[in-house]
């Protein structure tokens, strides 16, 4: 198995943060260097890379349930694009993706092969190591498959606003589809029920309790405000400031993230039905 790891900004303390983590697991992995979407502007929302359709459902400001539609989003798909085609090149059967702000669990290696034990390469699947659900995410108990240390391998109930592309796991067909199908952009790179509903990929499943979590000490990479709004300055200034670096305000600055994806639904709430 090959484990691929975004790193979308190209910060350096971003790559010590994952390749420390990866070489306590004892990973076999490869860097993917990401699109600066800074130098990109809003170029990359041409025809080429965004459909019209999606431009204008993707406008307006962000909510928990959907971003709008911004540069950095484009980088992000053509990153994980990259990561599908050396899957493809390398001619692997399955592979685990992951991108450079998680904070994985020492049996990684192992729980990846376990999930890869049970799916199919000729099978266009993507398996959720880390997800978004506003709300929280109801699983169903039918079919699903326990996992190494108390986890479970589930379908969901409703893939509607599911998201997340920090850390999953793909079948090689489903790379195939995914990175056929990529662009123009019909739908975000994460938003996985839209990709079932185009019949890109044949099945979404999750593990939990979700073993893969983003770290608060990141900001995303992806910046969802609109530039010169009232938040976009407030984020840059404090970027540019360094100012979650401080040690008076990096706790702080911890807890607002925190905030922030638990209004995402990024923090792994779930239910298992009946």
């Amino acid at each position: 198995m090959k484990t691929y790891v975004i790193n979308l900004a190209r910060c350096k303390e971003r790559r010590r943060h994952i390749t420390r983590q990866l070489e306590l697991c004892g990973l076999a992995w490869e860097l993917v260097e990401g699109v600066d979407a800074r130098k990109a502007g809003d170029a990359i929302l041409g025809p080429r890379y965004v459909t019209a359709e999606f431009k204008a459902a993707a406008s307006g400001p962000p909510t928990a349930e959907r971003g709008s539609l911004r540069p950095g989003a484009v980088t992000c798909a053509l990153a994980h694009k990259l990561a599908f085609e050396r899957l493809i090149a390398e001619g692997g059967s399955w592979s685990l993706v992951l991108e450079d702000d998680v904070e994985l669990p020492r049996d990684v290696g192992r729980l990846a092969e376990d999930i890869g034990a049970q799916t199919c390469p000729h099978r266009a699947e993507v398996v959720l190591l880390n997800f978004h659900k506003p709300g929280g995410l109801e699983l169903r108990r039918t079919g699903a498959v326990a996992l190494v240390g108390g986890r479970l391998l589930a379908s969901p109930v409703d893939l509607t606003n599911l998201t997340s592309g920090a850390a999953y796991i793909l079948t090689s067909e489903a790379a195939k589809r995914l990175a056929s199908s990529a662009f123009p952009m019909k739908a975000f790179s994460d938003e996985w029920g839209s990709f079932v509903q185009q019949g890109v990929l044949e099945q979404v499943r999750v593990v939990a309790p979700m073993p893969v979590r983003q770290s608060p000490a990141f900001r995303t990479t992806i910046d969802y405000y609109a530039p010169m709004s009232f938040s976009w300055c407030t984020r840059e200034l404090a970027y540019y400031l360094k100012v979650d670096r401080l040690p008076g305000l990096r706790s702080l600055w911890v807890r607002r993230r925190l905030k922030d994806m638990q209004r995402w639904g990024a923090l792994g709430s779930f239910r298992v039905l009946p």
